[in-house]
């Protein structure tokens, strides 16, 4: 799978003027075809007004400046520039903020910098990395495939809170450490699963209970639900990859993946031991996502 990377201005005249560098393998590797370089007009205008400046001219012509913006410009992908008042405001320098709306619109989650301010950039779904760095993740492979990259839990936690996924991670976890923990104390076991399934459910879980807590043993967690409607959801659950992975797109997880199917029901309760479940609880657990014709609905509020 091809990796979609945003550079920065710094990047692409580093490349510029060392053919030679790490910056420069970037391109090439973009060249060969392994990496979808992103522009706009923003950036491209950057890059221009950068190589004009004459403390350049030691390096590169301006001859020589103008075809490399011209082939740097057939290379990319362009994106249309985001209007100035949508653009995020959280880069140090004002002016680097479009970087941060450019991997938005291009959904690529890798921003490579030179410049350390930039690389600071703490924001939902977006990775900062040094071109030695990038360089270095083009040649990573997981056990599963292509299209995942090793990422960072906090940044992950960013994004799950943005993107409003919250509730339904905080139930699957107390969900999941009532197996972990409940040992052989049933008791406990019935009253928490009362707090975080949907009553039909909590019976077949106790009736399964060491079953259900073998297929819950060491997994991974994906953070971005599936959702079948606005009252069903579903979260993927592969064995556990050994490190933070962040997929890069539509990729496929191994075939022993589990599912996590969830209902909203705003007639019962929200658990009160559980900050921020929003009416969330656990329906059923399988091998695939529960149907939702299958799926009873939930009666209105207060009934």
């Amino acid at each position: 799978m091809m990796i979609t990377v945003v550079l920065d201005a710094n990047v692409y005249v580093s490349a510029a003027i060392s053919p030679g560098g790490t910056a420069m393998k970037l391109i090439d590797a973009a060249q060969r075809g392994e990496v979808r370089l992103i522009m706009c007009e923003t950036l491209h205008t950057e890059i221009e007004e950068t190589l004009e400046r004459d403390k350049f001219r030691r390096w590169i012509t301006l001859d020589e400046a103008a075809d490399y913006l011209a082939a740097i410009a057939l290379l990319a992908e362009w994106v249309e520039d985001r209007p100035q008042a949508e653009i995020p405001v959280v880069c140090d320098d004002p002016d680097d903020n479009y970087l941060i709306a450019l991997c938005q619109d291009a959904d690529t989650t890798i921003l490579v910098s030179g410049d350390r301010a930039v690389r600071r950039v703490v924001y939902p779904n977006i990775q900062p990395y040094s071109p030695a760095e990038a360089l270095e993740l083009l040649g990573f492979r997981h056990d599963w495939g292509e299209g995942y990259i090793p990422g960072d839990p906090a940044a992950s936690m960013l994004q799950i809170a943005a993107e409003g996924s919250a509730a339904l991670i905080n139930v699957f976890s107390a969900f999941s450490a009532i197996f972990e923990h409940a040992g052989d104390n049933r008791e406990f076991a019935e009253y928490a699963l009362n707090l975080v399934c949907v009553p039909s459910a909590v019976q077949p879980f106790l009736d399964g209970f060491e079953q259900v807590r073998t297929m819950l043993d060491d997994r991974g967690l994906g953070t971005r639900p599936a959702f079948a409607s606005p009252e069903v959801a579903y979260l993927k659950l592969p064995p556990n990859p050994g490190i933070h992975l962040v997929s890069l797109g539509t990729t496929l997880l191994p075939p022993d993946t589990i599912y996590c199917t969830l209902q909203r029901c705003p007639d019962l309760p929200n658990t009160p031991e559980l900050e921020g479940a929003d009416y969330w609880r656990v329906f059923g657990l399988g091998g695939r996502p529960w149907p939702i014709e299958e799926i009873p609905p939930r009666p209105a509020a207060g009934h």
